[in-house]
């Protein structure tokens, strides 16, 4: 009878320490964003919706061009009519208007793409016109134990609202990519990932999910490329 009970008071033990601190750590905790046009960062964060169906977040660096994630499409290069980019877009506030993906240029070894945009909306013109989002090549050795943030568009959240997620960066994979407590899921691929310090840019987020996600980082190789491809960008 004593073994009994202590078995069971071993199985209420293991699911307490165990069973509960997973739920607790997997807790939503992503904020929705209610003013695209005062929250830092949002206006230049767009949903991007593929003529072929995908639906991801893309971060735009002016107002014709912008940073994705490679799998958001079929990840090879394509120009033509690929899609638009919806920027600033929380629910019913759409006011920024919308542009027109005319190029879908991927890097070649990693998760991140490049996106140009053209035919914008008389709104999207308007609101757009400042966007100037520097990119320059970060140090992976500095980065370990940063906090971060990032913009996008959960799918389980309508995939029309955006919500800003906080968190650290937990370990770095050489020049290649980081890994962070950054909550995501679909939708939020394309996303940029931000220092809360200085609000640079250091990455696009690929893949995770309410405990954590994936980030390729914007290294001198890659911030080179999208120099070159780019008509212009500011650093």
């Amino acid at each position: 009878m004593k073994n009994k009970l202590l078995i069971v008071i071993s199985a209420i033990f293991l699911t307490y320490f165990f069973i509960i601190p997973n739920a607790i750590a997997s807790e939503d905790n992503r904020e929705l964003i209610t003013d695209v046009f005062k929250e830092k960062g949002s206006i230049n964060t767009a949903k991007y919706e593929g003529v072929d169906g995908h639906h991801c977040t893309a971060v735009m660096l002016t107002p014709t061009v912008g940073l994705t994630a490679k799998h958001c499409k079929d990840g090879e290069f394509e120009e033509g009519n690929i899609g638009k980019v919806y920027p600033g877009e929380s629910g019913l506030a759409t006011e920024a208007g919308n542009i027109t993906v005319s190029t879908f240029n991927p890097y070649s070894t990693e998760d991140i793409a490049l996106i140009k945009g053209s035919n914008p909306t008389p709104a999207y013109s308007y609101y757009m016109k400042d966007v100037k989002l520097s990119v320059r090549g970060v140090k992976p050795s500095d980065l370990n134990g940063k906090s971060v943030y990032s913009i996008g568009y959960p799918a389980e959240k309508s995939g029309y609202k955006q919500y800003k997620t906080r968190g650290k960066i937990t370990s770095v994979n050489g020049e290649k990519s980081i890994q962070t407590t950054l909550q995501s899921s679909a939708g939020q691929s394309g996303s940029g990932v931000f220092l809360e310090e200085n609000d640079q840019l250091i990455g696009i987020l690929v893949q995770g999910n309410l405990d954590g996600s994936n980030v390729v980082l914007i290294n001198s190789q890659i911030s080179n490329w999208i120099q070159t491809k780019s008509d212009y960008l500011p650093f």
